[in-house]
């Protein structure tokens, strides 16, 4: 691997060994439904260990080795193809066995290996990377308007995207740490009109079936009229997994950007502070600190000649030089044989540029610490607004009980006033009935007197008339003298005198 590949600068720089990625950066969601962005080095759930095993078995009886291509994947790596094919077992076999032939037919020599062929391609400015955001991701910029069907065949852009995503993954990554990465998409006010639509879908295949779950987030800006309001009648219909990982944005900014990124690493096209770019190979990677706060750092060229005489610093003129002898281990060397003095210049420089280095040291320590006590400061802010809310709930439960009791009290109230008020009526009901019954009672007696006084003027008149019969108290007539002629069962009634009985 030559050093113009793989500089120093676009390496993972030292300080992402002591990242340690958020919860929600890593997993988050449950079943089907769940996102996972950092496979390495983690422990999986229950769901996520069956379906996988599912797959090994199935790798195990068509006697597919994914580990014999890349001998540093961990089954952890084989579940990306889990993720990326819906849970289902069988066309996460097949998407398996198609990426190694995929990946013998292209490079069966390596990723390096393509680069003679898209050299002229990375220089395009097609496809390009620059800067980091906070979690250490490279930011990849893809211009489609910059894609040249006409010129360059198909194939060859496939073998610039498998290139550059290949040496993302095997340079500028940290297994278990950072392993994804961020686009930027820049449609420049351009639709697909211009461009070969079924090229662009083989282009997108080789990320989508062969690069699978590497998509941190991807913010499409300057998209058409036509694309815009074709993504805005499709958005309802599609996955929500698709939908949190791709932004379209009617805009040339994306605003959401910077809340994970820091405004340097980005150019200023793209709402950013880093000069826009017009050298696109290799990777552009801004002095600058991938903290959202920070003002970047001095930019020191690297020497491109590696060999050991390059690196012999010649001392100038205002510099002391310095005798050479060889001495024995015992031999002391005297102050005066050194040639130089304590108070000279050199020494001075050295002072001055150890008291620099310091106060560099110094100036990123208090940014650190001004991170922190920011983060703290956050920190704190969030649960107080968390117990504010949880206080505002309690206040509104006690609310809503005192209610409850207070309305089962005038319940209780209006059903001792129900009661009192059917009591009161029942004993006015009783003393109607007791106040009718001694109306009727009185009644009776007044009418029991009138029969009994016209019983008695009746039987007067009786005993006067000629029949003989007797008015009884019961106003029942009887016969005084009983008939010799009857049959005795109307004895007790009376005759008509001198007739006999009617049966007879």
């Amino acid at each position: 691997m030559s050093h113009d590949l793989i500089p120093i600068h676009v390496r993972v720089p030292p300080t992402a060994n002591d990242y340690e990625p958020a919860p929600f950066i890593i997993f988050h969601g449950k079943g089907k439904n769940a996102q996972r962005f950092i496979f390495r080095d983690q422990k999986l759930s229950e769901f996520e260990n069956e379906k996988l095993t599912r797959l090994e078995a199935e790798l195990v009886k068509f006697k597919i080795d994914p580990y014999a291509l890349h001998p540093n994947w961990t089954r952890n790596d084989v579940l990306r193809f889990c993720y990326g094919t819906g849970w289902k077992t069988r066309v996460a076999r097949e998407g398996l066995t198609k990426y190694i032939a995929w990946h013998k037919t292209l490079m069966p020599n390596g990723y390096l290996s393509l680069f003679p062929r898209i050299e002229h391609l990375l220089k395009s400015g097609c496809l390009y990377i620059h800067g980091r955001d906070v979690h250490f991701r490279p930011i990849m910029i893809l211009n489609f308007n910059r894609f040249d069907f006409k010129k360059y065949s198909v194939q060859d852009h496939v073998c610039m995207l498998s290139f550059i995503l290949s040496y993302m993954i095997e340079n500028m990554l940290l297994p278990g740490k950072v392993e994804n990465w961020v686009v930027i998409s820049d449609f420049e006010k351009h639709g697909f009109g211009d461009l070969s639509l079924s090229a662009i879908k083989q282009v997108m295949n080789v990320l989508t079936d062969n690069f699978r779950c590497r998509l941190g987030i991807n913010y499409v800006v300057n998209p058409s009229k036509a694309v815009y309001y074709t993504w805005t009648c499709i958005k309802p219909f599609l996955d929500d997994v698709l939908i949190e990982k791709v932004k379209i944005l009617n805009k040339q900014v994306p605003d959401e950007l910077f809340t994970h990124c820091n405004p340097y690493q980005v150019e200023e096209k793209y709402g950013g502070k880093a000069p826009n770019t017009s050298v696109y190979w290799p990777p552009i990677m801004p002095a600058a600190p991938y903290t959202l706060d920070g003002l970047p750092v001095p930019v020191v060229e690297e020497c491109k000649n590696k060999s050991f005489e390059s690196q012999i610093l010649v001392p100038s003129d205002n510099e002391p030089q310095y005798l050479r002898r060889s001495i024995s281990i015992n031999e002391k060397i005297q102050p005066s044989e050194s040639g130089v003095s304590q108070d000279s210049k050199g020494n001075k420089k050295k002072k001055s540029r150890r008291r620099i280095r310091k106060e560099e040291l110094a100036q990123i320590e208090d940014l650190d610490q001004e991170e922190i006590i920011l983060e703290k400061n956050t920190k704190t802010k969030v649960q107080e607004a968390e117990n504010k809310e949880e206080e505002h709930k309690l206040t509104e439960a006690e609310e809503e009980i005192e209610k409850q009791k207070q309305a089962k009290i005038e319940r209780k109230k209006l059903r001792e006033h129900r009661k009192e008020m059917r009591k009161k009526e029942k004993k006015l009901e009783k003393q109607k009935n007791i106040e009718n019954a001694s109306e009727i009672a009185q009644s009776k007696d007044t009418d029991n007197l009138k029969d009994s006084e016209a019983d008695l003027a009746i039987n007067d008149n009786l005993e006067d008339s000629p029949m003989g019969f007797h008015r009884l108290s019961n106003g029942i007539s009887v016969e005084n003298e009983k008939q010799e002629i009857g049959c005795g069962m109307c004895s007790g009634f009376p005759t008509i005198a001198g007739k006999k009985c009617s049966i007879f």
